[in-house]
């Protein structure tokens, strides 16, 4: 029944997203919003293929918006470096999450909780790559 949920909810955001991309009024933070929610559908779907794009976009658009500090923009970008690691592509999530936990140390101490398991995450992929290599 959930993933019925998530199909509907997903073919109805794919519709708004095709409507607003028509639409000259379509401000750009309903715009944002709309990237940000298939993004997120897509993930919990586990079809990161089509996820991605979404999620790089969202995050452009966030931190265009918003500065490279702001939390929404810490999440984004942990939200790509997740998507990146879950892909297997380390290379691309690094970056991604040094990104992210820049804008969360500009915001929390090192020993807050999200930082915590930011860095552990990156540790990871991190580890995994020297593997790989």
């Amino acid at each position: 029944m959930f993933f019925h949920s998530l199909e509907k909810a997903t073919s109805l955001y794919e519709e708004v997203y095709e409507i607003l991309k028509k639409n000259s009024a379509t401000s750009s933070q309903q715009m944002t919003e709309v990237i940000g929610k298939l993004a997120t559908l897509y993930r919990q779907q586990n079809r990161l293929d089509l996820a991605e794009p979404f999620q790089v976009q969202f995050a452009e658009l966030k931190e265009r918006a918003l500065g490279p500090h702001h939390l929404d923009v810490a999440r984004a970008l942990n939200n790509l470096a997740v998507m990146y690691s879950m892909q297997d592509e380390y290379a691309k999530a690094l970056p991604t999450y040094d990104r992210a936990l820049k804008a969360y140390r500009y915001n929390f101490p090192d020993d807050h909780p999200t930082v915590s398991t930011v860095v552990q995450n990156r540790q990871l992929a991190a580890h995994i790559l020297s593997q790989l290599s």
